[in-house]
């Protein structure tokens, strides 16, 4: 049985923009973000919004490499430390209920 698709994954090559690519490469990402060009037209810059999650990508994870696209779908499954949460507790409480193992995921899930 796979598991969910993992988020937030940064794409190294993007393909040609005519095959479903990112139409700026990362030479023209980076000096966009750094502020020093227009994006083709006069007067064109990126949004404000842009520019912030490109800056908090930067500061957390050191670049700012566009993520896989997943679809805007939400993993049906639980990811991440609630997945890892509820293997502890099944092991701890194999007979637990599924309300005792919400539960143990709500308290300890920060």
């Amino acid at each position: 049985m796979a598991g969910p698709r993992p988020l937030q994954v940064p794409v190294r090559e993007k393909p040609h923009p005519s095959r479903g690519g990112n139409a700026y490469d990362q030479a023209m990402r980076a000096a966009a973000m750094a502020g020093r060009i227009e994006l083709g037209i006069p007067g064109l810059t990126p949004s404000v919004r842009s520019v912030e999650r490109c800056n908090h990508r930067l500061a957390n994870e050191g670049h700012f490499l566009p993520y896989l696209p997943h679809g805007n779908h939400r993993p049906a499954g639980l990811v991440g430390t609630d997945r890892f949460l509820l293997l502890l507790f099944r092991l701890a409480y194999p007979r637990a209920t599924a309300a005792e193992c919400a539960a143990f995921i709500f308290r300890n899930s920060i």
